[in-house]
């Protein structure tokens, strides 16, 4: 449970990334980190918008909000027992009530104990500053470590086609992006 301490969800990411994306790395229909809802052009099968030509401008920006979906999408997704509408498994299910108290913890912790004691607007600030760098940190690394130049997807216009083993997808479709050392520092994403 550290992630849920810092403000992740267990239970979450177990659905999300270990489930969905390493079944489906950099599969361009079934992979979740592929999809930006419309706000990136990810691949060359999303729908273009003339809005995508400054998507280098504001995906770092972008990158730093994530955190706010952490912090208010999380619990409607946990509650409902799904991930981006798709259900979690019931093997899962005992993880629930912990998921569910760690959550809420955090929030008591993080974001209503500081407010509690300094309800300023100061305090808003930091605790989004806070967030947003922790945010950053993640959805950079974890972006670029699957849209890399030379990192494979699969699927149409992709390089590997899905009948490609499942070792042979997950290889070519990550880099551990700064080498040796930044890969033990980022858990090797």
């Amino acid at each position: 449970y550290a992630q849920d301490w810092i403000g992740g969800n267990m239970v979450l990411w177990l659905q999300e990334h270990v489930v969905m994306h390493h079944l489906h790395t950099n599969d361009v229909d079934n992979d979740p980190d592929q999809k930006a809802h419309g706000a990136l052009r990810l691949k060359p099968t999303d729908a273009w918008m003339p809005f995508h030509m400054l998507q280098q401008l504001y995906i770092l920006p972008g990158e730093a909000t994530y955190a706010f979906k952490l912090l208010f999408l999380d619990i409607t997704e946990l509650l409902g027992w799904r991930w981006e509408g798709e259900p979690i498994s019931q093997l899962a299910r005992d993880l629930f009530a912990p998921a569910l108290l760690m959550k809420l913890a955090f929030w008591a912790r993080f974001v209503g104990a500081p407010l509690y004691r300094y309800p300023e607007l100061h305090t808003v600030a930091c605790i989004c500053a806070t967030v947003m760098a922790g945010s950053f940190y993640l959805a950079f690394f974890f972006f670029i470590s699957h849209n890399f130049d030379g990192v494979a997807s699969v699927g149409p216009e992709g390089s590997l086609p899905r009948t490609a083993t499942f070792v042979q997808r997950q290889v070519e479709t990550s880099s551990n992006v700064g080498g040796k050392w930044l890969g033990v520092v980022n858990g090797g994403v």
